[in-house]
């Protein structure tokens, strides 16, 4: 199995454990071509409600769980764009665990 199948089937899993049927978690890198709306070069990840996708940015992969729970967390709280306070109690709630990310 290759890291990439192994993020997006841990993510199928979360995505589940937090009750969110018809997402999908999409492991990419930044050289895919996404469309210039869509480009996850620089990102870590990206969570878009109108697709019902989470993106993960292979890049990171060492950092890919985190990644998720911060992902799924925007998820969680479609009228929470950002970080405001809803996200970051869901986030810690989740098991989000800001000091771990990667710079």
């Amino acid at each position: 199995m290759t890291r990439k199948q192994e993020i997006e089937d841990e993510g199928a899993a979360l995505l589940a454990e937090h009750g969110l049927s018809g997402w999908r978690v999409v492991a990419v890198s930044e050289e895919d071509d996404l469309g210039d709306e869509d480009d996850i070069a620089g990102s870590r990840g990206r969570c878009l409600h109108d697709e019902r996708v989470i993106w993960i940015n292979l890049r990171y992969e060492d950092d890919a769980r985190n990644i998720l729970l911060h992902e799924i967390a925007h998820a969680l709280c479609p009228n929470d764009y950002g970080h405001g306070a809803e996200w970051a109690e869901t986030a810690r709630r989740i098991g989000y665990a800001p000091e771990t990310r990667n710079t």
